[in-house]
């Protein structure tokens, strides 16, 4: 008998894959969020001579916003603390907590953006990115023959800049000091989740764009592909049946989702080729799409039985082959397990590609999460009695290669 799969050791594959995705996109935040949450905990206690994760654990079932301003109060007036006024000192000190926890939460925001773009760190203002060819192929070589050069095409003229990402949350000084439940808080500190969010909207606006389809996200549309080299001439690309060296990644036209499409796109990833025409060797493991197909995809992708009424046609990679009367009655799902499905809420709901995960999209992160406070005695802080915080994080995502992926339709169709 073949040797096939189990579903349980293939669940157990994509999930130890999964795992270690997510592992390297905290390691790379907590490195970074590390040395600002230090910087944070020195100051306080410095200035204050306060354990922020002791005296200001906004988390805690125990603590209460009322309590500790009236705390702060008594520290003003025994001169413990080196301002004179409460209001200074408490918004000082629940700034150091929001901040902590808002970076925590940040780091536990349930994505999906880390399981289809490699996470890369950022030290500069600009990241160069080499082409991804495949080089050195060997050749035969007669006895005293000369090895044959074989050298990569000419670099792609690929950087990405890192942009700067903000936000802005503000609540009534009375919401906080008067709330009793914590929930106002926790609204607060949305704006550490929320730039994680964000970056899944991005990343899907990203992935299906071109230059005759723009996504947007709250009003505000995601910008094109800065990242398209000089090389690849296509009106369309990234997508494109007309890259460098014969490479596709898509089919002929945006078809509806169905067996056989994922079959085809199959096919044309297994053929992929890059811009020296070599065989790329793209091994497709994930199947990403929008809301209107996580549970046809679920079904394909768990169903034991072949769960169609039409038998499958052999493909080119581009357009439905000849019928090969196989599938149907009794036969066994061939795509059962085959991907792991990538369900996003910022797709088209109609949008999928299957493809390499961590191949060919990139985000590098430059900076922890930074959540700051307005001076309480200037600007609307001041004017409106407000309590206002600040967001903001450098990064950046962008197409490197998207031969590793194949779309089969955009949500239009």
């Amino acid at each position: 008998m073949p040797n096939f799969v189990t579903k349980d050791e293939f669940d157990a594959f994509v999930e130890s894959q999964n795992a270690s995705a997510l592992q390297k996109k905290n390691r790379v935040l907590e490195r970074m969020m590390n040395q600002q949450r230090e910087a944070t905990k020195r100051t306080v206690r410095e200035s204050y001579g306060l354990d922020v994760e002791k005296h200001i654990n906004i988390m805690s079932p125990d603590f209460s916003v009322a309590r500790f301003y009236q705390e702060c109060e008594a520290a003003c007036r025994s001169g413990k603390f080196r301002e004179t006024e409460p209001l200074a000192a408490f918004g000082a000190l629940l700034r150091m907590g929001i901040n902590m926890v808002a970076n925590s939460w940040y780091q536990l925001t349930p994505t999906v953006y880390e399981q289809i773009a490699a996470i890369t760190p950022s030290s500069h203002a600009i990241e160069p990115y080499a082409p991804m060819h495949r080089g050195g192929k060997p050749k035969r070589t007669a006895p005293s023959e000369p090895t044959k050069e074989q050298g990569l095409i000419a670099p792609f003229d690929i950087q990405i800049m890192n942009a700067k990402f903000t936000a802005i949350t503000s609540v009534p000084e009375e919401m906080i000091k008067w709330d009793q439940t914590g929930q106002i808080q926790e609204r607060v500190m949305d704006i550490g989740p929320n730039m994680e969010q964000y970056k899944d909207a991005y990343l899907a606006g990203k992935f299906i764009n071109s230059s005759t389809t723009q996504a947007s996200f709250d009003g505000e549309l995601i910008p094109l592909s800065a990242t398209q080299p000089k090389t690849e001439t296509s009106a369309t690309w990234p997508w494109s049946v007309a890259l460098l060296g014969g490479g596709k990644t898509r089919l002929t036209t945006y078809t509806a989702f169905t067996q056989q499409m994922i079959i085809n796109l199959d096919t044309l990833l297994f053929n992929q080729v890059d811009a020296n025409g070599n065989k790329l060797v793209v091994n497709p493991d994930t199947i990403f799409i929008g809301s209107g197909l996580r549970f046809p995809v679920r079904q394909l992708m768990n169903s034991a039985w072949y769960p169609s009424t039409a038998s499958i046609s052999s493909s080119t990679g581009l357009a439905t082959g000849t019928d090969t009367a196989l599938g149907t009655s009794h036969a066994e799902n061939v795509l059962k397990g085959l991907y792991n499905p990538v369900e996003s809420r910022y797709l088209p709901a109609k949008a999928y590609a299957i493809g390499q995960a961590h191949k060919g999209l990139v985000c590098q992160v430059a900076s922890g999460l930074s959540v700051v406070q307005e001076n309480p005695m200037s600007g609307d802080s001041f004017n409106k009695g407000e309590i206002r915080f600040k967001a903001q994080q450098y990064w950046e995502m962008d197409w490197l290669d998207p031969r590793f992926w194949a779309l089969g339709s955009d949500g239009t169709v």
